[in-house]
């Protein structure tokens, strides 16, 4: 007897989640970590003056020209700060999502387990919420106060989300200002929602903040089924 495979959930690029937390609490753990951040080095790409044209800008040309990020790999300094945090979670090689953001197939989901070094039970608790039958990483990202997230994409491609992978974000507290992602049809949408999906192959940034904005971002396979009840269409 032939068992047809479920089918895969079409996720839109951008989707509210019906998913409730207990945001204070998590926020209170996530600001105990602070002192342990570390710098999440944007590509020098994102700033380059043909994605200026193509994508649209949340600062000005002297604020891009000098935020923190990285040339192959080398770190350059500026005077405006952009995106720090760590992962909360570890590969079987002790690899985290420090140190790849790349796109992995779904056998590396295995082996991945919680980093004991940081003291987040609800966080942790919270996540295993949502509906991943392999969970693989969990990102924090921050912008401290004053600093933004200039326009960029994490991905060239959807094939990612194709093979049953989502990346659902929880976003703990939005520091004063939504996110901006371009859609399909050119059109800048503004998005603050507490807990969503979004695929990141879309350009999006965050102006300057006025207070420190957290977000977590949860990457692995999940059900399908369970994922389409969760996301809420227009």
């Amino acid at each position: 007897m032939n068992i047809e495979p479920p089918g895969i959930f079409p996720q839109p690029i951008y989707a509210p989640l019906a998913f409730d937390y207990n945001r204070a609490g998590v926020e209170h753990e996530l600001l105990a970590l602070v002192p342990q951040f570390r710098p999440i080095l944007i590509s020098e790409s994102s700033t380059l003056p043909e994605n200026r044209r193509r994508w649209f800008m949340v600062v000005d040309d002297e604020q891009l020209d000098h935020v923190d990020r990285h040339r192959n790999g080398e770190a350059i300094v500026g005077k405006y700060r952009s995106l720090e945090g760590l992962g909360l979670r570890r590969g079987p090689t002790g690899l985290t999502v420090d140190d790849s953001v790349t796109r992995r197939k779904a056998d590396d989901c295995a082996g991945w387990d919680w980093d004991l070094r940081y003291d987040v039970p609800l966080t942790r608790a919270t996540i295993e919420r949502l509906p991943f039958t392999r969970l693989r990483g969990v990102r924090l990202l921050s912008l401290p106060p004053g600093g933004f997230l200039p326009t960029h994409r994490d991905a060239v491609d959807d094939s990612y989300w194709e093979q049953g992978h989502a990346t659902l974000s929880l976003l703990v507290t939005d520091g004063g200002q939504p996110m901006l992602m371009q859609a399909e049809n050119g059109e800048i949408k503004a998005v603050s929602d507490a807990a969503f999906l979004f695929r990141d192959s879309a350009p999006h940034g965050v102006a300057p903040v006025t207070s420190r904005r957290l977000l977590l971002r949860v990457s692995g396979i999940c059900d399908q089924a369970a994922l389409a009840a969760m996301v809420q269409m227009p």
